[in-house]
């Protein structure tokens, strides 16, 4: 995930807003703790989101922050809640395989210039990847198998865009349902996942637009030809059936904070692609 999945800070409650950077603390610590100080660089809001979630689904459960210190800046105080729960250790190593799959993607689709940085930080990657792997063998079933279904639709040269975008939907949908209460509620979890994981990556696509045109680069959206309209229809559409789903789910706290991540952050984070490729645009004619 790419950091798509953030709240809309301007409609949270001061009070929410502080739980929500108190599990993106507690999630940097975990990564800190389970992998090594130098892992929570890979720390992202959309994993973030993920536990907030999980959480937020349990029974009799109400987090309680402690104050600290942030390790990297000493002067800013923190809150954390406990990371020694199964969701922020399942997070943990969702961040840390994903990031080295990631990694070796950057070495394939970057000229070489670029690929030495990566090549540096891979044995680094691996190494983490490879304890992150032996504790969820299940994580890594999951998201290697979504990369070799992603290779195969890349090197088809795919230009449908739900063919394209269904691998990682599908990886993610896998996760969510992985902690359904239920089998009755299973496929709810699936098919929250499956949308968000779908926005994500289709959003992830237009954000790259651009650069995958000037470098030649694997784009669903080049290949169709889509227009700005067809491209952010397609994405309202995963955001809509998210808000429909988002409600259908019995959260015991922070209900708030996931229905404005899902309503509005989502939304906000496209409008801010939109108005920055709106941007370069005026600047371009401007020339």
């Amino acid at each position: 995930m790419l950091g798509y999945v953030k709240p809309n800070k301007a409609e949270l409650k001061i009070k929410d807003y502080e739980i929500y950077r108190g599990y993106y603390c507690s999630l940097c610590k975990a990564l800190g703790k389970r992998y090594g100080v130098f892992s929570r660089l890979f720390l992202s809001y959309d994993v973030t989101f993920f536990v907030l979630f999980i959480n937020a689904l349990k029974k009799d459960y109400s987090p309680e922050f402690k104050e600290g210190r942030c390790p990297f800046n000493p002067t800013k105080k923190c809150h954390y809640t406990s990371v020694k729960t199964d969701e922020f250790d399942f997070a943990t190593a969702f961040s840390i395989i994903m990031t080295y799959y990631k990694v070796k993607d950057n070495i394939s689709d970057n000229p070489f210039y670029k690929k030495i940085i990566y090549f540096l930080v891979l044995p680094f990657v691996y190494f983490k990847y490879r304890k992150a792997k032996r504790i969820h063998p299940e994580i890594e079933k999951i998201i290697g198998r979504s990369i070799e279904e992603q290779a195969t639709v890349e090197n088809e040269k795919c230009s449908l865009v739900d063919k394209a975008a269904h691998s990682s939907a599908k990886a993610l949908g896998e996760c969510f349902s992985l902690y359904s209460d239920s089998e009755d509620n299973k496929q709810l979890f699936y098919r929250f996942g499956y949308c968000l994981g779908r926005y994500v990556y289709l959003t992830d696509a237009f954000d790259d637009l651009e650069k995958d045109k000037k470098h030649n680069g694997y784009n669903v959206f080049v290949l169709n030809g889509y227009s700005d309209d067809e491209i952010t229809q397609s994405i309202r559409m995963s955001i809509n059936e998210l808000v429909l789903c988002v409600d259908l789910f019995d959260f015991y706290c922070n209900s708030d904070i996931i229905k404005n991540i899902v309503k509005l952050g989502l939304e906000q984070q496209l409008r801010a692609i939109i108005n920055k490729k709106e941007g370069t645009k005026n600047e371009q004619k401007s020339l």
